[in-house]
């Protein structure tokens, strides 16, 4: 089985006019690309990570390779391969990018990593 990552934001006013509803989507094989790659496995499945962002959800699809589906309206606009993706920095990184908002759950004792700037 594959499972699949959303997010969902709804639409937001700015002065009068209205943002487009923005949410995300994980899609990855929970299977076999998920056992090469356990930083992005660790990501989406445990706290610190896929967890903090609201409008993030994931799927699994058996064969499915790990990729960011943004979606615009229930309508995806950009989809972004997630296969080099080996540290919860770089996945952090790239829900950035993509103007996704994190928020940081409470761990105490627990050093979280900030993003790092894009050169």
């Amino acid at each position: 089985a594959a499972v699949a990552l959303t997010c969902v934001g709804g639409a937001e006013e700015e002065g009068s006019r209205k943002q487009p509803r923005r949410h995300a989507r994980i899609v990855v094989c929970p299977g076999c690309r998920l056992k090469h790659n356990p930083e992005l496995r660790a990501w989406l499945e445990g706290p610190g990570g896929a967890d903090e962002y609201p409008d993030l959800k994931v799927r699994y699809i058996q064969g499915h390779d790990p990729e960011l589906h943004v979606y615009e309206n229930n309508v995806i606009v950009k989809k972004v391969p997630l296969d080099n993706a080996r540290s919860a920095l770089m996945l952090h990184n790239v829900m950035v990018r993509h103007n996704f908002t994190r928020v940081r759950s409470h761990r105490p004792g627990v050093a979280e990593p900030e993003p790092e700037p894009e050169p």
